[in-house]
């Protein structure tokens, strides 16, 4: 992900630019709108990264539980991967991740559903609300969800 995220700063840094020799000495008009394709691309990988996060978390989750014996509540949240629990201090062996991806990448908080207590079929489920931060939506503001199997 980190590398997907720089590779496009990188490319979006340098798009347009050229040196003054090259430009008759004028600076590139770099204030328009991406193109289209440029819009698609970015929308893609912000996707992409949104369900690399997302396959990390449930890892990270599943690993919780080995040591846990249980998922993190709903209360418990997310941040149950980066500081222990206070009734599993003595199971949890955290920090799950070096640094906790709690935003997608459209800067919206991911969504965490614990399974329900005592249900052997409900899973957890890991979500971003897409580029409008709200649920439901198609295209870039469509949700993209993740479910450990």
């Amino acid at each position: 992900m980190v590398i997907s995220l720089l590779t496009l700063l990188l490319i979006n840094g340098c798009k347009g630019a050229a040196p003054a020799s090259v430009a008759g000495g004028a600076r590139p008009d770099n204030s328009q709108k991406p193109s289209a394709p440029d819009q698609q691309s970015q929308n893609e990988v912000k996707i992409a990264a949104a369900k690399d996060d997302e396959k990390l978390l449930i890892t990270c989750l599943d690993t919780f539980r080995l040591d846990c014996d249980r998922y993190p509540t709903q209360e418990e949240g997310l941040m149950a991967l980066a500081v222990g629990p206070t009734p599993l201090q003595d199971k949890w062996k955290g920090p799950y991740l070096d640094k906790l991806p709690l935003n997608d990448p459209w800067g919206h908080d991911y969504v965490y559903k614990a399974p329900k207590k005592g249900d052997p079929y409900e899973k957890l489920s890991v979500i971003s609300l897409g580029s409008d931060g709200k649920p439901g939506g198609t295209g870039e503001a469509a949700d993209i969800i993740a479910q450990n199997p």
